[in-house]
């Protein structure tokens, strides 16, 4: 099996990056790189052509640097470097390679934002047949906080406080 990851060296590719690598590690499968990136359409002359390859080239040295860090960690990689839609290449290389998870990273849209402009993630999250992670960029102006201070209220987690306690003696009917 595989993991397919969107990667495009933006803070949340990167953050993203680490956590495929490691779950690859973890999970002995083999992380597909994918890099992929449309021109606008309309233009077909050497203006096209310019910028066509200044996206493959943009690509190509993104991809080289997640393949250094997967192959430090001991993990094997595959590269896609696509001219097609991010979401599409995403879901088409999830399928070719029989990915268990695709990984993108966010930018720290609004979920309105990116329900409105079609973001990467909110496309991958509706149309994928398989899991999807989405990893946040690092935000250093929030720290790292532990499940159980995020916990609901509705959720009760075993701690040293909530130690077995004794079970209330069940009344007769004949108080």
């Amino acid at each position: 099996m595989s993991i397919v990851l969107g990667y495009d060296e933006s803070p949340g590719a990167r953050r993203a990056l680490g956590y495929s690598v490691d779950l690859a590690r973890l999970l002995g499968d083999t992380l597909v790189l994918v890099y992929a990136d449309e021109p606008p359409g309309g233009v077909r002359g050497e203006e096209f052509k310019a910028h066509f390859d200044a996206l493959a080239e943009i690509g190509r040295t993104a991809l080289e640097h997640a393949v250094e860090k997967a192959k430090a960690a001991g993990v094997e990689t595959v590269v896609e470097l696509i001219d097609a839609k991010p979401a599409a290449a995403l879901l088409d290389a999830a399928e070719k390679h029989d990915a268990r998870l695709i990984v993108v990273g966010t930018w720290g849209e609004s979920p309105l934002r990116g329900a409105i402009l079609g973001s990467t993630p909110h496309k991958l999250l509706h149309w994928s047949n398989r899991p999807v992670l989405c990893v946040p960029a690092e935000d250093k102006a929030v720290s790292t906080v532990t499940a159980v201070e995020n916990a609901s209220p509705t959720v009760k987690v075993a701690g040293p406080e909530m130690r077995k306690r004794p079970k209330k003696a069940n009344r007769s009917k004949a108080e």
